[in-house]
């Protein structure tokens, strides 16, 4: 299964549509009725459906479950799987008219993770009372771990893109002490000096040529970007690392969008050349992750500009090649 979910993740273009064929894929698999998968919202006080195999699809995006409502919300205070054979007997049980889950009885529930920060839940039902194996449990604790990084990534692009936004001013260069949060690889504690990682080549770019010629640069810094981030994820699949190949699942899902594609042509269309015009449309999208509240949130402007500097790079070697 994992493999088959792989598939998706790689094929699909956008983030309803992997959640779409994952809960189809996963009620087929698990012999369930249904599969559904719920996201928490930014304030984390929201828990929203965002797929459904098997309740009413009317109910996706319309579904909501406020803090501590329900079966769901358990799993995500728990942070553990919940099984229940029969749900409506339970009392933690919340029904909410608009799923029409009433004829399903059966649930099993596991948390999706970052970090061990939950993002949202995925769940399946059956319309009998059963108790959920161990096996079953594990198997739906791997299709979890496996799609929740491809989830959080998109789920927060979507945060960002968002076009009737206000644009968020951008942040002052800090001075003096500043502190960087991390994750530790080891114990112990060191002392000396912080090399921060930047990946955008550095240099004044060159004015803009061509309208015409900056939006081939552009769509050819784009190709091969998309063929570099496939191959690294090839790559790693070859040597199983299926988990980490899905890290760059998320800058696929960004070279795939449409809207962001079209809002650095308009910006070149616009009379910047194609260096300027992503300059421009990621350092607005990192800005507005950091105008997140949530601070894991703020965090995740890192993958745009590891994709900005990628596109950057593609930029200037057709600059050369030109020259």
């Amino acid at each position: 299964m994992l493999s088959a979910i792989g598939r998706i993740v790689s094929e699909a273009r956008t983030l309803q549509e992997v959640l779409d064929r994952v809960t189809r894929l996963v009620a087929a698999r698990m012999q369930t009725d249904v599969c559904s998968i719920y996201l928490l919202d930014a304030t984390r006080t929201k828990l929203t459906m965002a797929a459904t195999e098997g309740l009413a699809m009317g109910a996706v995006g319309r579904a909501v479950l406020n803090k501590g409502e329900g079966l769901t919300w358990q799993v995500l205070e728990r942070m553990e799987a919940v099984i229940v054979e029969d749900a409506p007997r339970d009392p933690h049980y919340f029904y909410l008219p608009v799923t029409h889950e009433e004829p399903f009885h059966s649930y099993l529930g596991l948390p999706l993770l970052i970090r061990g920060l939950p993002i949202g839940v995925i769940y399946v039902q059956s319309r009998e009372p059963r108790t959920f194996t161990s096996d079953e449990v594990r198997a739906l604790s791997a299709i979890a771990s496996q799609i929740a990084p491809v989830v959080d990534n998109a789920r927060l692009l979507s945060l960002v893109a968002g076009e009737d936004s206000p644009r968020p001013a951008k942040p002052a260069e800090a001075t003096g002490t500043r502190q960087y949060t991390g994750t530790a690889c080891s114990v112990g504690v060191v002392c000396g000096d912080l090399l921060r990682l930047d990946t955008r080549p550095r240099g004044a770019p060159a004015a803009a040529g061509e309208v015409k010629a900056e939006l081939e640069r552009l769509e050819n810094a784009c190709a091969k970007a998309r063929r570099e981030l496939l191959k690294m994820q090839e790559w790693l699949r070859e040597r199983n690392a299926e988990e980490a190949a899905l890290v760059f699942s998320a800058q696929l899902m960004m070279l795939e969008d449409p809207a962001f594609e079209g809002r650095m042509r308009t910006a070149v269309q616009d009379g910047l050349g194609a260096w300027q015009a992503i300059e421009r449309v990621t350092e607005d999208m990192v800005a507005r992750f950091a105008s997140l509240q949530d601070h894991f949130f703020r965090e995740r402007g890192e993958d745009v500009q590891d994709l900005a500097g990628r596109l950057l790079r593609h930029v200037r070697e057709d600059r050369k090649s030109v020259v």
